[in-house]
This record gives structure tokens, sequence and C-alpha cells, in this order.
């Protein structure tokens, strides 16, 4: 599930709580018993998108060879952007921001200390 939380401080607690309570609601309703956890990354995912950018480029099909546009841009507007540059029929930009993490490299992402953080704290309470 994609929701972007970080736009608005007390409607980002508010979509948190929901988002928590919808979760807990389904899974419980499915598996009674099971364990789970619910990440809400910060700083924002797009940062990430852009530091290992391999899979943003290849979903966004941007050459290897060729600078990434709106560089001036903060990461969330620039992504933004790029997808709607990209302006495709057959994916929403929920899809996108799914296929680009999707294919995310874990290893290369270790070398951003937020993420490393981030990881850090989802395995330890696994």
């Amino acid at each position: 599930m994609y929701s972007d939380v970080d736009e608005d401080l007390k409607l980002g607690f508010n979509k948190v709580s929901s988002i928590k309570a919808k979760c807990k609601k389904h899974i419980t309703s499915v598996y009674p018993t099971a364990k789970y956890v619910l990440a809400f990354p910060n700083p924002e995912l797009e940062e990430w998108f852009f530091f290992e950018e391999y899979s943003l480029r290849r979903v966004l099909k941007i050459p290897e060879r060729e600078a990434i546009k709106y560089n001036s841009f903060p990461s969330k507007e620039r992504l933004q952007r790029l997808i709607t540059d990209f302006s495709s029929i057959v994916f929403t930009p929920e899809d996108i921001y799914e296929k680009i993490a999707d294919g995310l490299d874990i290893n290369k992402l270790m070398g951003n200390s937020e993420f490393k953080k981030f990881y850090k704290s989802l395995v330890d309470v696994l």
C-alpha cells in the first residue's frame, strides 16, 4: 500500500493512524495471530530512489548516460515531474513507485545512512 503522509504533518499523523487501523483490521481478519510491522520511512522514499538510481532509470526508461532532469527540485517533486514526463497510459504513479521500489538494490542502498538506519530498525523488530 502506498500513501504519502509527509505533505502536512497533522494530516500525516492522521493518515498514519488510519493506515495502522486498516492494516490491523485486515491482517487480524485473515490471520488473527500474525505478527507484522508497518514501516514509515523518514526521509522520503524518493530520496532513496535517487540515491540508487538504477531502478528509477530502468522503470522510467532514462538512459544511463543521460542526466536525470530536474536536479534543482526536492526529491518528491523531482520524481513527480519525471513520472509526468514518462506519461504512461498503462501505469499509475503508484504503480511506478512500486516498480521502482521493487527493483531497488538493497546492497547499494546500505550506502545511504538514513536507509541503513531504517533497515536496521525493521530488522531489529523482526
